[in-house]
């Protein structure tokens, strides 16, 4: 991928509770780093810093010859046109989930990778093919009763990895995965 940004998303630790773990909890306290973290060029956070110090992403609206105008709906027209990807460009999606812990008493070090790219034959890009199959495949699940649970659900803990995980690759992304022992 060469040289990218990284900045943090802010929200890793409320992944931990889909996963088990409580806020306070012993296992919690043997959390020593966790973070979520986008990926960018080189000089994507420095374009939208000055964006956002000149005051274009601001919530409150600006009146312009008496009307109310959002600020980020201005913004989107006018560069929406210009970053609209080409037939031929593709978008990447990079979900890497790297956990270093005990599993079964030992120590262990899971990495689990999707990369996926957007299809030219659809037109579906990497992002809406990631989000959106993820979608489907648990509405689906509940369409056919696999899924019989009610209420609000979470794709980590109501939907079957091993099923989610072949829906996936049924449909082009695949999920590799990487559990080493490091006790030895």
């Amino acid at each position: 991928m060469g040289r990218l940004e990284a900045f943090p998303n802010g929200d890793a630790l409320r992944y931990l509770q889909s996963i088990g773990i409580e806020e306070n909890s012993a296992e919690f306290r043997t959390i020593k780093h966790m973070g979520r973290y986008t990926m960018r060029w080189p000089g994507h956070c420095a374009f939208w810093k000055k964006l956002v110090d000149l005051h274009f992403l601001d919530h409150e609206p600006i009146i312009i010859d008496g009307k109310e105008i959002n600020r980020r709906n201005v913004l989107a027209k006018i560069i929406g046109p210009h970053i609209q990807l080409k037939d031929t460009e593709k978008d990447l999606a990079i979900l890497l989930i790297e956990v270093i812990g005990k599993k079964n008493g030992e120590k262990t070090h899971a990495v689990y990778q999707l990369v996926d790219k957007r299809d030219l034959t659809t037109g579906f890009t990497a992002m809406s093919r990631t989000v959106g199959y993820t979608v489907s495949i648990g509405a689906q699940l509940i369409g056919n009763g696999l899924i019989a649970k009610t209420g609000i659900l979470s794709p980590v803990n109501d939907i079957p990895y091993d099923i989610f995980k072949q829906e996936l690759k049924n449909r082009g992304i695949i999920i590799k995965s990487r559990i080493v022992s490091l006790s030895k």
